[in-house]
């Protein structure tokens, strides 16, 4: 999907209206497990990140224990977490829809935010003249 633009049709079974999903610039990262796009997501009216993964790839145990993770993911509602906007399958894929963080990888936010703590505690503890 690199490089392309997708439209998926979505069908909301409550209203029997189409959403629609627009991949605009489509691949942001990826992991062991899915693949991150950059998607609009008519729903929210906003720019997304979707995470796509292939579930094909897992068991079935392991796809129930995604379905509990993805629907306490939903839950969790606090600044810290990510939050979890949707999620659904279709053919074989499972889509989690987050908001798109343009700060970049989580991973090196999460190391500078270290190394600022560690410069903080180490002028709090260096001794006074």
């Amino acid at each position: 999907m690199r490089g392309e633009a997708l439209v998926l049709g979505l069908s909301d079974h409550q209203s029997d209206n189409t959403r629609f999903l627009l991949f605009i610039n489509p691949y942001v990262g990826y992991g062991s497990s899915a693949v991150v796009y950059n998607a609009y997501y008519k729903p929210l009216n906003r720019r997304v990140a979707i995470k796509v993964m292939d579930l094909d790839m897992f068991e079935r145990n392991q796809i129930d224990e995604l379905r509990r993770e993805t629907q306490v993911m939903a839950l969790c509602k606090h600044p810290n977490v990510l939050r979890v906007n949707g999620a659904f399958v279709m053919d074989s894929k499972l889509y989690i829809v987050t908001p798109y963080l343009s700060a970049g990888k989580c991973t090196l936010e999460i190391e500078h935010s270290h190394a600022r703590v560690k410069r903080r505690l180490g002028k709090r503890m260096t001794p006074s003249d």
